[in-house]
């Protein structure tokens, strides 16, 4: 784990990825979401990009949980900022900027929604 916060950049909020040919730079504030795929985590990207690593949504939580980055349910990470709206439900759903409909667990709603009213 002490590799992984060494990733993020102090107050320049980066975060270097692991990719194919090399590594990759990214602003924080450029990820939408980041989706869990068992042993992989794909990132969503603003510019419609897509960057899958070979480790854990859990791991990317713990190194994230500091910035606006909250687990909606098992196996996505948001980025607060990128909320455009929140639908009500049982656990609700989320629209991301990038127009996504995400499902929020109902264990989470509730929490969510606290975070969600710091940005107002």
């Amino acid at each position: 784990m002490n590799a992984l916060k060494e990733n993020i950049r102090g107050i320049f909020n980066k975060i270097i990825l692991p990719a194919p040919n090399g590594k990759v730079v990214i602003d924080v504030n450029n990820i939408i979401r980041c989706e869990a795929q068992i042993n992989y985590t794909i990132f969503h990207l603003m510019n419609k990009d897509k960057i899958t690593t070979s480790k854990t949504l859990k791991e990317y939580q713990e190194l994230l949980g500091e910035y606006s980055f909250f687990c909606i349910q098992k196996s996505h990470l948001v980025n607060l900022i990128h909320v455009k709206r929140y639908y009500s439900g049982r656990g609700g759903q989320l629209e991301m900027k990038d127009g996504t409909l995400l499902q929020v667990s109902r264990d989470q709603k509730k929490l969510l929604l606290e975070k969600l009213s710091t940005f107002s």
